[in-house]
């Protein structure tokens, strides 16, 4: 056993791609958050709400999935409190994010933008597109992602 029951295990964060997040809910903080207007179908049986994270971006679980497998991609974190960041993410809901649930004014991000945070909630998935170090990816996800799922 790598962690006694009465350690705590540490929390992975990840700042160059490829890296992402999955779970049951996601707190989304950066500086433009831009959610998109329109569902799409992951899958037959799934529709996600698509948003893009900007400058300064990060994402961290706050509820992990049951059973905690990763569904989308191979190399996702799935502990809660696991977190990604990086100049500009992307990733998706099954409950809709709109404008009025991204708060404005979350200390600490910067002296010129008080920064914007949502919590994502259903399935939830966040990449990095683009981290603070190494390469950005070299196709974006929602072109794998929803030509694979014939949307």
């Amino acid at each position: 056993m790598l962690f006694p029951s009465n350690l705590k295990k540490p929390m992975a964060s990840r700042d160059e791609t490829p890296a992402a997040i999955e779970g049951l809910q996601i707190l989304v903080c950066g500086l433009a958050i831009k959610p998109s207007a329109r569902p799409l179908k992951l899958t037959s049986t799934l529709l996600v709400f698509q948003f893009d994270v900007q400058r300064r971006a990060d994402g961290t679980i706050e509820r992990e999935s049951s059973p905690k497998e990763a569904r989308i991609r191979s190399y996702s974190l799935l502990d809660t409190g696991d977190m990604i960041s990086g100049h500009h993410l992307w990733g998706f809901s099954s409950s809709p994010i709109k404008r009025d649930n991204i708060t404005v004014g979350q200390s600490g991000r910067s002296h010129s933008h008080p920064g914007q945070n949502v919590t994502c909630r259903g399935t939830c998935f966040l990449e990095i597109i683009r981290g603070w170090r190494g390469n950005p990816l070299p196709v974006h996800p929602r072109q794998e992602l929803f030509s694979q799922s014939g949307s």
